[in-house]
């Protein structure tokens, strides 16, 4: 086990007032970012989960006039689209490159998986010899730009072609839960380590092969997002706290929280090393940008209360939602 390098480096917050708009563009002199806040028309509580390279996002939202939680896709346009799977609770969790979008919808039987296309058309995600009833996606489905789809089906994880062939794995028979995906189809995440029932790290190549790692002397090791080189992102506990981790391709580990963090949480990398995430000081939640270089820099959008990135594209933007100062959620992406 290499050496884990532990860095805690000063975060840079941003301070200013704004009023609110549906599209609304306000730069902090801080750093020079730029943030876009939007809404979904006619709806509350805006969610946004994924942004890909072109700037357009996918995420949730409860309609003002009320019945199912609902999909939404914002163009980089910023024009909207909303959709909902079976007339049911819909919430899409990843966009890629093309424009697919895959997430889940739940009914009285479930929660289970859906493709949306670019046309429209609604692809219903159906472990092979299964009642679609059956299935329980309890991890967020991820698309990558091939159009490969990975999750987990109950204590599997798995990967569905875009010819529609299902690969099912477990990491040493135990209880399996992929997270991140990058284009060629590498996936992380973390599985259960028995009999201690330790949650360990994995790599899945896309020939199958699996390495197992965690970072040495901790509980807990949750990956939960890898780029094409191989460099892996997400967090570990140990006691009471959190904090994130960067894993390289070769294998060593370094540690990073922002000043003040209780809970650390990456959610994402991408191919230049950024990682955005969200940290915890106790009081409320805060985004946060980790460059390649080790950099971080705290963050909320003007006027937020408290912010929580959910995604990170290869430009460098970062989507996520906060609360002003009334409790609403709205959602943003941060431009640099």
């Amino acid at each position: 086990m290499k050496e884990v390098k532990k860095t805690r480096l000063t975060a840079a917050g941003f301070a200013g007032v704004f009023a609110l708009a549906m599209f609304a563009s306000i730069t902090s002199g801080a750093v020079g970012a730029t943030y876009i806040s939007f809404d979904v028309p006619d709806g509350i509580s805006t969610e946004p989960r994924s942004i890909n390279d072109h700037g357009d996002v996918t995420g949730t939202y409860f309609p003002s006039a009320g019945g199912f939680t609902s999909g939404f896709i914002r163009a980089s346009d910023g024009t909207f689209t909303t959709f909902v799977v079976n007339s049911s609770d819909t919430g899409p969790t990843s966009i890629n490159r093309a424009g697919e979008v895959v997430g889940s919808w739940e009914d009285r039987w479930g929660i289970h998986g859906f493709l949306r296309k670019p046309s429209g058309e609604i692809v219903l995600i159906v472990f092979p010899g299964l009642d679609d009833r059956d299935l329980n996606y309890e991890n967020q489905l991820r698309i990558n730009d091939s159009g490969k789809i990975g999750g987990q089906y109950a204590t599997r994880g798995f990967i569905r072609e875009p010819n529609g062939l299902f690969i099912a794995y477990r990491v040493n028979g135990s209880y399996t839960a992929p997270y991140g995906m990058n284009s060629a189809g590498t996936v992380t995440g973390y599985f259960l380590e028995l009999p201690h029932n330790d949650f360990v790290g994995f790599v899945r190549a896309v020939d199958g092969t699996v390495t197992t790692f965690r970072v040495s002397g901790t509980e807990e090791t949750r990956p939960f997002g890898i780029n094409d080189s191989g460099t892996i992102t997400g967090w570990y506990r140990n006691g009471d706290m959190a904090s994130g981790f960067v894993r390289a391709a070769d294998g060593s580990i370094e540690a990073f929280d922002p000043i003040g963090s209780v809970q650390t949480n990456p959610v994402g990398i991408n191919r230049r090393g950024e990682i955005a995430g969200a940290w915890f000081d106790g009081s409320q939640f805060h985004s946060f940008l980790r460059s390649a270089k080790g950099k971080i820099t705290s963050f909320d959008p003007p006027g937020a209360k408290r912010s929580t990135a959910a995604g990170i594209n290869d430009k460098g933007e970062i989507v996520g939602d906060y609360l002003d100062s009334q409790g609403d959620s709205h959602g943003f992406i941060r431009v640099p």
